[in-house]
C-alpha cells in the first residue's frame, strides 16, 4: 500500500496539491483516481472533494503486486517513513534479484520485512551498492518516490559519506581527487571528483572518510587505485596485493533535505564487525 499524507497549507483540489506541490504526473494521478481510498479530516471522500486550508488529507493507494520472494535474514532499519526505508546493507548481498540470484538479496530480505510488518508497499531501489560494499542504501516504497528521490540523487543534493581502509599513507591529510573517469558503455571520459580525509593510519594502511562529488560507477574505488592507495580487499583495483576480506568500503551516511517531508534526514549506519575487526588488527600490529 502507497500512502500519501499531508497537511493543506491554503484552499485548492486535491488534485492540484498532488500535480502542484507533489509533482504526481498525469498518469499517476488517474491511478490515483480510480484505485486510491481519500480521507480528509478521518472521513472518506471522493478524490473530487474541495480542501481547505489545515485539511489533513490521506491517500492509500494499493501496489503493484511484486513477485520477489521473501528472504528471512536480519538487516537493521535505520529509518522509516511513509515514502522510503532505509538499512544498513550487509556485505556480500546483492540489492536486488538477478538471473542468477533470486531469492538471497537485500529485495527479498526487504519484502519479508513488509510481510512481517502486514504492509503491502511496492519497492524500488533508489541508488545500489555493489556486492561487498556495506552501510546505507536506500529504497522508496512507490514508484512515485522513487522518482521524487532518484532526482535528489540526480541534482547531487544527497550528501554521501563513506568509510574505508586503504594501502599506504596518502601525503596530504585531505585531498579532493579530480581525475576523469573512462565510461564504459560511451567510451568517453567524464568528470569525477572525490574528497577525501585521513582519519588515521597504522603502519602501512590508512583510515580515510571519503565523499564522491558526482557519480560514476566504481568512483572511489577508481580514484583511490588512480592516487596509488587502492582499498584494501578490492579484487579489481588492488589486485597486487592479496587479501581474504571483502574490499572494505562502507556506505556510513546519507545527508539530505526530504523532498516531500521538508525536514533534514541523517541517516547513519555503523561498521559491520569484519570492517571493525581489519581496524582491530592493524592497531595491534604497528
Amino acid at each position: 500500500m502507497e500512502k500519501y499524507q499531508f497537511t493543506i497549507k491554503e484552499e485548492t483540489s486535491i488534485r492540484h496539491y498532488l500535480q502542484q506541490n507533489l509533482q504526481f504526473s498525469r498518469r499517476h494521478y488517474r491511478r490515483v483516481k480510480s484505485k486510491a481510498e481519500i480521507y480528509i479530516n478521518g472521513f472518506k471522500h471522493k478524490i473530487t472533494a474541495p480542501v481547505k486550508k489545515g485539511d489533513e488529507v490521506i491517500i492509500l493507494l494499493p501496489s503493484n503486486k511484486s513477485f520477489i520472494e521473501e528472504y528471512d535474514y536480519k538487516v537493521e532499519v535505520l529509518y522509516e517513513d511513509n515514502y522510503i526505508i532505509a538499512v544498513n546493507k550487509p556485505a556480500k548481498m546483492l540489492t536486488h534479484p538477478t538471473y542468477k540470484e533470486k531469492t538471497h538479496t537485500l529485495l527479498n530480505v526487504i519484502k519479508f520485512i513488509q510481510s512481517s510488518n502486514k504492509q503491502t508497499y511496492s519497492f524500488h531501489p533508489i541508488h545500489r551498492l555493489d556486492r561487498d560494499t556495506s552501510g546505507v542504501i536506500m529504497i522508496a516504497k512507490s514508484a512515485y518516490t522513487s522518482k521524487i528521490f532518484s532526482e535528489l540523487f540526480e541534482q547531487r543534493k544527497v550528501e554521501k559519506t563513506y568509510l574505508t581502509i586503504v594501502e599506504g599513507v596518502p601525503k596530504c591529510r585531505k585531498e579532493i581527487i579530480d581525475i576523469p573517469l573512462l565510461n564504459h558503455t560511451t567510451k568517453m571520459k567524464q568528470k569525477s571528483v572525490t574528497a577525501y580525509e585521513v582519519l588515521n593510519f597504522w603502519g602501512n594502511h590508512s583510515f580515510l572518510k571519503v565523499k564522491p562529488l558526482t557519480g560514476r560507477t566504481h568512483q572511489i574505488r577508481r580514484h583511490l587505485s588512480d592516487i596509488g592507495h587502492p582499498i584494501v580487499g578490492d579484487r579489481i583495483y588492488n589486485k597486487d596485493n592479496f587479501s581474504k576480506v571483502r574490499h572494505l568500503l562502507h556506505a556510513f551516511s546519507l545527508d539530505f533535505i526530504h523532498p516531500i517531508k521538508r525536514d533534514k534526514v541523517i541517516i547513519k549506519a555503523s561498521l559491520p564487525n569484519d570492517f571493525s575487526q581489519v581496524i582491530k588488527e592493524c592497531k595491534q600490529s604497528q
